[in-house]
């Protein structure tokens, strides 16, 4: 009786301690892209660009890729609207209804849809801007025309103080010239 007793214990302490290494054998094997192929697209390459209709007319610009849970993309945010991004409004569509082709200088993207329909188009609400509606969406806008000066004001300080020094240099220039023709 006591042999039978050890037996399923023995069992249920191999099984426990082997597990872990036969899942070790089991795990897949990491693979690594090294190269992009013809067919596929970066969303870097995407976002940003310019929508064309038909006639070759702008009707908006890529915001975002809507990507499902299994990283595929399900749709193609368009913005369609507004002015410098001010005003514009986010219009979801199925990636099926643009078509992407590589240009001597970049991405071409078209579809069949027209401006219109787009600005008609409902709105499309992220998760983040379910939460705060259009007040988010403004909020982010702000914050991005901030970033914005913020980064031009740098810019025309460094501007100015290159400027000052040079002019400092220079007044500096003229001192030691007049200086040395008083003498």
């Amino acid at each position: 009786m006591k042999a039978i007793k050890i037996i399923p214990a023995l069992l249920l302490a191999t099984t426990t301690f082997s597990t872990p290494l036969l899942a070790k054998k089991e795990m897949k094997q990491e693979t690594f892209i090294e190269v992009q192929q013809k067919q596929q697209w970066l969303a870097s390459n995407l976002i940003g660009e310019n929508v064309l209709n038909s006639k070759n007319e702008v009707i908006g610009d890529i915001n975002d890729l809507v990507l499902n849970d299994t990283f595929k993309t399900g749709a193609v945010v368009i913005g369609v609207g507004g002015f410098l991004g001010m005003g514009e409004k986010d219009v979801a569509v199925p990636l099926s209804s643009l078509n992407v082709v590589r240009g001597k200088d970049g991405v071409i993207i078209t579809t069949s849809l027209d401006k219109k329909s787009l600005e008609t188009a409902p709105d499309y609400k992220t998760l983040e801007n379910r939460k705060g509606g259009v007040k988010t969406k403004i909020q982010k806008q702000l914050s991005e025309a901030g970033d914005k000066m913020k980064e031009a004001g740098k810019k025309a300080g460094e501007t100015i103080k290159d400027a000052a020094e040079k002019t400092s240099d220079k007044a500096k220039e003229i001192y030691k010239d007049a200086k040395e023709s008083v003498k």
